[in-house]
């Protein structure tokens, strides 16, 4: 993928999407950069609807949205999310997936979950994030795993609502008001 301007809606992969935003390809460092076209409230860079996708090596700044999971047993690494007005992932009743060197900062929530369990965190950093690090906003985000993740400068390192099991191995949080909630 050398250059893509997405003005509408452009297929990458299989049923991965970008919608609303300007990608390029960085040269210099084999990375795609999705940015913001529209300043739509929900702009989102990619949106996963199949299960078991790859993305990897991607950087989305200053867009509202930038990856949003409809699917399963998908796999993002290596990607960066900055300044994101709403959140740097959001999964919507999806379970099972990867999420492995990532780094969240400056968005509102580096990762919203919404009826999502059973996902893996690793190696992944949330830092200066508006409102959470993680965000787990509606019940039943249960048993996700989060593995050597730094949780750094937000208000919730980590916010749960009636959600359970979720675990957290090798672990940091610092600088946060709040560095782990969970509302029964």
């Amino acid at each position: 993928m050398k250059k893509i301007l997405c003005l509408i809606s452009l297929v990458l992969v299989f049923s991965v999407v970008v919608v609303h935003s300007i990608a390029r390809n960085d040269k210099s460092t084999s990375r795609t950069v999705i940015t913001k076209e529209t300043g739509h409230i929900y702009e989102t860079g990619i949106k996963i609807t199949e299960d078991g996708q790859t993305i990897r090596n991607y950087d989305f700044v200053d867009i509202a949205i930038g990856i949003a999971i409809w699917s399963s047993g998908n796999y993002i690494a290596d990607c960066t999310f900055t300044g994101c007005s709403d959140e740097g992932i959001v999964f919507l009743g999806s379970n099972n997936n990867i999420v492995e060197n990532c780094v969240f900062s400056r968005c509102v929530d580096g990762v919203e979950l919404q009826w999502s369990s059973d996902n893996t965190f690793v190696n992944c950093q949330f830092l200066d994030n508006t409102h959470a690090g993680v965000d787990a906003i509606h019940n039943s985000n249960n048993n996700n795993l989060f593995i050597s993740c730094i949780f750094q400068g937000s208000p919730f390192g980590c916010y749960f609502s009636q959600s359970e099991n979720n675990r957290f191995v090798n672990c940091e949080f610092m600088d946060n008001k709040i560095d782990r909630e969970e509302r029964k």
